[in-house]
């Protein structure tokens, strides 16, 4: 069995099962969008302590694999590239052992078309918005009595004694 101790354990992994992978891959490019090759990428699991060291290619790719379980899913996965660092969670159906479980974090300039890394920060925007103008409104029709209201009240009752 020559050459075994050279692969490491590495090799005792079961990453040849789906349902043990999870692989993350992404861009790196520079602020004009220029790719970053042979830049250094680290992709950890921090609970399970494990991390996975890549570089980019010529064209600023990179693809780590994880060793991950069923009951990985859901776990916070960090990435980092220089000084910048992305966390992501494994999403993935821990039930299901057929699909590929892959997560793709890019670096640098967003793409056009691409989601933003915090959509739901916009919705919390707008429904906040929404909130106020609601309260604001409330305040200003329902909480003070109208001014046709506040006149009547002034006004002396214009009804007829009765005998």
């Amino acid at each position: 069995m020559a050459g075994a101790g050279v692969l490491g354990p590495g090799a005792a992994w079961a990453t040849h099962e789906v349902d043990h992978r999870f692989v993350v891959s992404g861009s790196v490019q520079t602020a004009d969008g220029a790719p970053r090759p042979d830049l250094k990428v680290v992709v950890a699991h921090p609970r399970s302590q494990l991390s996975e060291t890549v570089f980019t290619d010529r064209s600023g790719e990179y693809s780590a694999l994880l060793h991950l379980h069923d009951r990985d899913a859901g776990d916070p996965v960090t990435v980092t590239v220089g000084d910048e660092v992305k966390t992501i969670k494994a999403a993935f159906s821990p039930g299901d052992h057929q699909t590929p479980r892959t997560a793709r974090v890019d670096f640098g300039p967003s793409v056009a078309g691409e989601p933003s890394d915090h959509p739901m920060a916009w919705w919390y925007g707008i429904g906040g918005g929404v909130v106020l103008a609601g309260g604001l409104l409330y305040w200003r029709y329902r909480a003070k009595p109208s001014s046709r209201r506040r006149r009547e009240a002034r006004r002396p009752s214009q009804k007829t004694p009765r005998k």
